[in-house]
Order: structure tokens, then C-alpha cells, then sequence
């Protein structure tokens, strides 16, 4: 994963209730797919509070400073491809 290798500063992690918020700090938008796919199933299958499976955890990315969020995305059953759950009104994509 040579992107995220080189991104400068933390990513901020917040659980609670079987979810994951993850806080980029840089604009989402220029994260590749695959980064986001292993972000989202890395911090799926990490231990979550409710015990829920990987595939139920709630996985939402924030950047750093900027308000919402955009998610849900979810772990696939084969634990490598993440998939959205559905449009939700807080959730945008940056562009």
C-alpha cells in the first residue's frame, strides 16, 4: 500500500456502538480506491464494540477539519473489497 505510506500526519481513529470513523488528514478525494477498500476492511475486522461480524461494522471517513462524514461502507464477506451501504443524507463523497 505505497499511498498511504506517504501520507503526512495521522489517521485519527474513533469507535463506538460496532462503528469505525477514520479522520484523513488530506482530502479524501485523492485517496486510491484500494487504500479506502483496505482502510475501510482493516478497521472492520479490528475489535469493535458490540462484537459485531466484519461485514456489520459501520466504516466512515472524515477529514481532518472539515465537517460530516461520508460512509457507511462495509467489508465484503471475502474481507477485501469495501461496498457502500446506501446514500445516506450526512454522507457525500468529496469530488
Amino acid at each position: 500500500m505505497g499511498f498511504l505510506r506517504e501520507v503526512a500526519g495521522r489517521v485519527d481513529v474513533d469507535t463506538g456502538g460496532g462503528s469505525v470513523t477514520l479522520t484523513l488528514p488530506l482530502d479524501a478525494g485523492r485517496v486510491p480506491v484500494d487504500a479506502i477498500h483496505q482502510l475501510t476492511c482493516t478497521a472492520a475486522n479490528a475489535r469493535i464494540p458490540g462484537g459485531r461480524p466484519a461485514t456489520d461494522v459501520d466504516v466512515n471517513f472524515r477529514e481532518l477539519g472539515k465537517p460530516g462524514l461520508w460512509g457507511p461502507l462495509h467489508c465484503d464477506i471475502a474481507g477485501y473489497n469495501a461496498r457502500p451501504e446506501r446514500p445516506t443524507p450526512q454522507a457525500s463523497r468529496p469530488g
